[in-house]
Formats: structure tokens, C-alpha cells, sequence
């Protein structure tokens, strides 16, 4: 295995890894019900803005895993 390869392989567990941590971020977010649905972004504390952000935070890692292992085939779904 080349050194390109190996770190091409720790870049994507620790993606992966942090993709794990958020993951269980937004669930302890979740769990917390600290939003209503129909709450708008305005009616949101200040001090509570980061709450809402870990699930931007999940969608900005997760398209790293998906480049390292390859793009998703339409025909796959």
C-alpha cells in the first residue's frame, strides 16, 4: 500500500469518525426537543444557534466519505 493510499485510508476513518460523532450529537439534539417545528429561525435563542448547526455540520462531512469511496451510482438506489 502506497503512502498516497494510506492516508487517503486515515483521512476517510477519520471522516468517518466524525461523521460517527455528529451523528450522535444530532440525536442527543434531537432527544433534547428544544425546537419546535413551527419555530422560525428568528424565535431562536442566540446561545441555541449552535444546536440547529450540528446538523449543517453533518451535511458538510459527509460528502468527504462519499469522494474517497466513489461517487454513487443513480442504479444503486
Amino acid at each position: 500500500m502506497g503512502v498516497e493510499t494510506e492516508v487517503l485510508v486515515y483521512f476517510q476513518e477519520l471522516v468517518q469518525k466524525s461523521i460517527d460523532e455528529t451523528e450522535k450529537a444530532v440525536r442527543m439534539v434531537n432527544e433534547l426537543n428544544l425546537f419546535a417545528t413551527n419555530e422560525e429561525i428568528d424565535e431562536i435563542a442566540t446561545s441555541d444557534l449552535r444546536f440547529p448547526l450540528v446538523f449543517a455540520l453533518l451535511h458538510a462531512i459527509s460528502p468527504s466519505l462519499v469522494f474517497l469511496i466513489g461517487p454513487i451510482s443513480p442504479f444503486c438506489v
